[in-house]
């Protein structure tokens, strides 16, 4: 969490060196049931996404999207952040998170932070920082 002259942000950063977003979306649902379709109803209502989704998308970063959207709406901050730190020295997965902030209409890059869900009274951003690789 951090303080602004506003109010509470609250900041989820997922390290990330070359491991992927894990599974797509596709292969999530093949182990289907009634708590993941309840599950992945809930994670779409909370991020605006009330349509059909990608079987291509990776899970995770719906996830770990929604989740600092959960944590600032109980302590009523008016920011949640979704940072992708990547350690890899080949941008490994880069188009995993930009597939992810297309589905908002976004084109973007390393070192970008963008505005999603735009109109919600809780500000959400997603950016990719780019830290520099272990030698």
């Amino acid at each position: 969490m951090a303080r602004t002259d506003n109010g509470l942000v609250v900041i989820m950063v997922e390290g990330k060196a070359s491991e992927s977003f894990g599974p797509t979306l596709g292969e999530w649902r093949q182990q289907s049931s009634n708590g993941r379709q309840t599950r992945l109803a809930y994670l779409q209502q909370t991020l605006g996404l009330n349509r059909d989704l990608p079987d291509s998308l990776r899970y995770q970063l719906l996830h770990r999207t929604a989740s600092p959207i959960i944590i600032a709406r109980r302590y009523h901050a008016v920011a949640a952040v979704m940072l992708v730190h990547s350690f890899s020295k080949t941008n490994e997965w880069f188009s995993d998170y930009a597939t992810f902030l297309n589905l908002y209409g976004i084109k973007t890059d390393i070192g970008e932070l963008h505005e999603i869900m735009v109109g919600s009274p809780l500000r959400v951003f997603c950016g990719w920082a780019k830290g520099i690789p272990a030698i």
